[in-house]
Protein backbone atom coordinates (compact mmCIF):
# COMPACT_ATOMS: atom_id res chain seq x y z
CA UNK A 1 0.00 0.00 0.00
CA UNK A 2 2.75 2.48 0.85
CA UNK A 3 5.00 2.02 -1.97
CA UNK A 4 1.53 2.46 -4.19
CA UNK A 5 0.52 5.47 -2.79
CA UNK A 6 4.26 6.98 -3.03
CA UNK A 7 4.23 6.03 -6.45
CA UNK A 8 1.20 8.01 -7.33
CA UNK A 9 2.46 11.00 -5.16
CA UNK A 10 5.95 10.99 -7.11
CA UNK A 11 4.04 10.48 -10.29
CA UNK A 12 1.36 13.29 -10.22
CA UNK A 13 4.51 15.45 -8.40
CA UNK A 14 6.47 14.98 -11.75
CA UNK A 15 2.91 15.49 -13.95
CA UNK A 16 2.56 18.29 -11.61
CA UNK A 17 6.04 20.17 -11.94
CA UNK A 18 7.06 18.95 -15.15
CA UNK A 19 4.09 20.98 -16.81
CA UNK A 20 5.07 24.17 -14.98
CA UNK A 21 8.73 23.84 -16.91
CA UNK A 22 7.14 23.63 -20.14
CA UNK A 23 5.17 26.74 -19.29
CA UNK A 24 7.61 28.52 -18.37
CA UNK A 25 10.85 27.58 -20.46
CA UNK A 26 8.20 26.67 -23.69
CA UNK A 27 5.37 28.68 -23.78
CA UNK A 28 5.44 31.77 -22.01
CA UNK A 29 9.41 33.15 -23.83
CA UNK A 30 6.71 32.74 -27.24
CA UNK A 31 3.85 33.96 -25.54
CA UNK A 32 5.67 37.24 -24.68
CA UNK A 33 7.98 37.62 -27.70
CA UNK A 34 4.55 36.99 -29.90
CA UNK A 35 2.22 39.08 -27.50
CA UNK A 36 -0.27 36.11 -28.02
CA UNK A 37 -2.33 34.77 -24.88
CA UNK A 38 -4.09 32.46 -27.51
CA UNK A 39 -0.84 30.43 -26.78
CA UNK A 40 -1.24 30.25 -23.38
CA UNK A 41 -4.87 29.68 -23.04
CA UNK A 42 -4.80 27.02 -25.51
CA UNK A 43 -1.83 25.05 -23.40
CA UNK A 44 -3.53 25.61 -19.99
CA UNK A 45 -7.12 24.35 -21.54
CA UNK A 46 -5.23 21.45 -22.09
CA UNK A 47 -2.86 21.13 -19.19
CA UNK A 48 -5.29 21.52 -16.56
CA UNK A 49 -7.62 18.57 -17.64
CA UNK A 50 -4.13 16.41 -16.34
CA UNK A 51 -2.95 19.14 -14.40
CA UNK A 52 -5.35 19.72 -11.46
CA UNK A 53 -6.19 15.68 -11.28
CA UNK A 54 -2.22 15.40 -10.51
CA UNK A 55 -2.76 18.27 -8.03
CA UNK A 56 -5.79 16.53 -6.18
CA UNK A 57 -3.78 13.33 -6.15
CA UNK A 58 -0.59 14.97 -4.47
CA UNK A 59 -2.81 16.39 -2.04
CA UNK A 60 -4.39 13.64 -0.90
CA UNK A 61 -1.68 11.01 -1.15
CA UNK A 62 0.55 13.39 0.42
CA UNK A 63 -1.39 13.70 3.85
CA UNK A 64 -1.67 10.00 3.79
CA UNK A 65 2.12 9.60 3.66
CA UNK A 66 2.81 11.93 6.28
CA UNK A 67 -0.23 11.08 8.72
CA UNK A 68 1.88 7.06 7.98
CA UNK A 69 4.93 9.25 8.96
CA UNK A 70 3.60 11.13 12.20
CA UNK A 71 0.42 9.86 12.94
CA UNK A 72 0.22 12.21 15.53
CA UNK A 73 -1.73 15.24 13.61
CA UNK A 74 -0.78 17.74 16.29
CA UNK A 75 2.72 16.80 15.99
CA UNK A 76 2.92 18.08 12.73
CA UNK A 77 3.38 21.71 13.77
CA UNK A 78 5.53 20.66 17.04
CA UNK A 79 9.04 22.35 15.66
CA UNK A 80 10.88 20.47 17.77
CA UNK A 81 9.95 17.31 16.01
CA UNK A 82 12.56 16.73 13.19
CA UNK A 83 10.34 15.08 11.57
CA UNK A 84 7.73 17.42 11.67
CA UNK A 85 10.15 19.83 9.76
CA UNK A 86 9.39 18.56 6.48
CA UNK A 87 5.54 18.14 6.80
CA UNK A 88 5.51 21.68 7.74
CA UNK A 89 7.51 22.60 4.78
CA UNK A 90 4.62 20.65 2.39
CA UNK A 91 1.94 21.99 3.55
CA UNK A 92 3.25 25.45 3.23
CA UNK A 93 3.92 25.13 -0.13
CA UNK A 94 0.91 23.01 -0.85
CA UNK A 95 -1.03 26.16 0.73
CA UNK A 96 0.81 28.30 -1.47
CA UNK A 97 -0.07 27.02 -5.00
CA UNK A 98 -3.64 26.37 -3.62
CA UNK A 99 -3.68 30.35 -2.78
CA UNK A 100 -2.28 30.91 -5.97
CA UNK A 101 -4.77 28.83 -7.69
CA UNK A 102 -7.93 30.18 -5.96
CA UNK A 103 -6.42 34.35 -6.72
CA UNK A 104 -6.41 33.94 -10.85
CA UNK A 105 -10.47 33.11 -10.22
CA UNK A 106 -13.16 35.13 -8.85
CA UNK A 107 -16.61 35.77 -9.46
CA UNK A 108 -18.41 38.93 -10.80
CA UNK A 109 -21.80 39.06 -10.71
CA UNK A 110 -22.50 35.33 -10.13
CA UNK A 111 -20.55 34.60 -13.36
CA UNK A 112 -16.82 33.29 -13.41
CA UNK A 113 -13.77 34.62 -14.75
CA UNK A 114 -10.37 33.62 -15.14
CA UNK A 115 -6.76 35.05 -15.26
CA UNK A 116 -3.40 35.31 -16.13
CA UNK A 117 -0.52 38.00 -15.91
CA UNK A 118 3.16 37.64 -17.36
CA UNK A 119 5.54 39.62 -18.11
CA UNK A 120 9.25 41.23 -17.51
CA UNK A 121 10.66 44.16 -15.67
CA UNK A 122 8.88 46.25 -17.70
CA UNK A 123 5.60 45.16 -18.15
CA UNK A 124 2.94 42.61 -16.72
CA UNK A 125 0.67 41.72 -19.59
CA UNK A 126 -2.71 40.32 -18.54
CA UNK A 127 -5.53 37.79 -20.08
CA UNK A 128 -8.80 37.84 -18.61
CA UNK A 129 -11.49 35.72 -20.18
CA UNK A 130 -15.33 34.02 -18.69
CA UNK A 131 -15.53 30.84 -17.72
CA UNK A 132 -18.67 30.83 -19.73
CA UNK A 133 -17.16 32.47 -22.77
CA UNK A 134 -13.63 30.65 -24.18
CA UNK A 135 -14.33 33.00 -27.31
CA UNK A 136 -13.53 35.93 -25.77
CA UNK A 137 -10.63 37.27 -23.76
CA UNK A 138 -9.54 40.54 -22.70
CA UNK A 139 -5.23 41.95 -23.17
CA UNK A 140 -4.29 44.69 -21.05
CA UNK A 141 -0.69 45.23 -20.04
CA UNK A 142 0.67 47.71 -16.84
CA UNK A 143 3.94 48.80 -16.32
CA UNK A 144 6.00 46.86 -13.71
CA UNK A 145 7.48 49.89 -12.06
CA UNK A 146 5.49 52.74 -11.22
CA UNK A 147 8.20 55.00 -9.62
CA UNK A 148 11.10 55.42 -11.31
CA UNK A 149 13.82 57.76 -10.06
CA UNK A 150 17.30 59.02 -11.46
CA UNK A 151 20.00 58.17 -9.53
CA UNK A 152 23.21 60.20 -8.54
CA UNK A 153 24.72 58.30 -11.40
CA UNK A 154 22.59 59.10 -14.06
CA UNK A 155 20.44 56.54 -14.20
CA UNK A 156 16.61 55.09 -13.88
CA UNK A 157 15.93 52.63 -10.74
CA UNK A 158 12.92 51.91 -8.55
CA UNK A 159 12.04 49.92 -5.76
CA UNK A 160 8.59 49.04 -5.85
CA UNK A 161 7.10 46.32 -7.94
CA UNK A 162 3.14 46.22 -9.23
CA UNK A 163 0.79 43.28 -8.18
CA UNK A 164 -1.84 42.43 -9.89
CA UNK A 165 -4.76 41.24 -7.69
CA UNK A 166 -8.42 40.10 -7.81
CA UNK A 167 -9.40 43.84 -7.29
CA UNK A 168 -7.29 45.02 -10.39
CA UNK A 169 -9.23 42.05 -12.47
CA UNK A 170 -12.49 43.09 -11.24
CA UNK A 171 -11.95 46.65 -12.30
CA UNK A 172 -10.91 45.62 -15.49
CA UNK A 173 -13.98 43.22 -16.16
CA UNK A 174 -16.77 45.93 -14.70
CA UNK A 175 -14.69 48.44 -17.04
CA UNK A 176 -15.91 46.81 -20.32
CA UNK A 177 -19.07 44.82 -18.34
CA UNK A 178 -19.68 42.05 -17.87
CA UNK A 179 -22.68 41.24 -20.28
CA UNK A 180 -20.68 42.70 -22.66
CA UNK A 181 -18.05 40.34 -22.19
CA UNK A 182 -20.41 36.95 -22.11
CA UNK A 183 -21.75 37.69 -25.44
CA UNK A 184 -18.54 39.03 -27.27
CA UNK A 185 -16.44 36.93 -29.59
CA UNK A 186 -12.63 37.96 -29.76
CA UNK A 187 -10.33 39.53 -28.65
CA UNK A 188 -10.47 42.94 -26.76
CA UNK A 189 -7.07 45.20 -26.62
CA UNK A 190 -7.66 47.84 -23.88
CA UNK A 191 -5.64 50.63 -22.95
CA UNK A 192 -3.05 50.03 -20.22
CA UNK A 193 -4.69 49.19 -16.84
CA UNK A 194 -3.64 52.79 -15.17
CA UNK A 195 -5.44 54.76 -17.33
CA UNK A 196 -8.95 52.92 -15.68
CA UNK A 197 -7.68 51.86 -12.14
CA UNK A 198 -5.55 53.61 -9.92
CA UNK A 199 -2.95 51.37 -8.84
CA UNK A 200 -1.13 53.06 -6.19
CA UNK A 201 -2.82 50.37 -3.74
CA UNK A 202 -1.24 47.53 -5.78
CA UNK A 203 2.54 48.22 -4.82
CA UNK A 204 4.68 46.26 -3.16
CA UNK A 205 7.75 47.75 -1.85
Amino acid sequence: MYGAVLFLHILAATIWTGGHIILASGILPKVLKQQSPGQLLHFESMYEKIGMPALLVQVISGVWLAYRLLPDVGQWFNLSNPIAHGIMAKLTLLALTVGFALDARLRVDAHEFRWRATGNDGWISVVIWSSENDDCRIVSSIKYHNDWKKTDEGEYSSKSQIVVTNRIIRAIILHYGVNELLQHSGQINLTAIEDIYDVSGAVRR
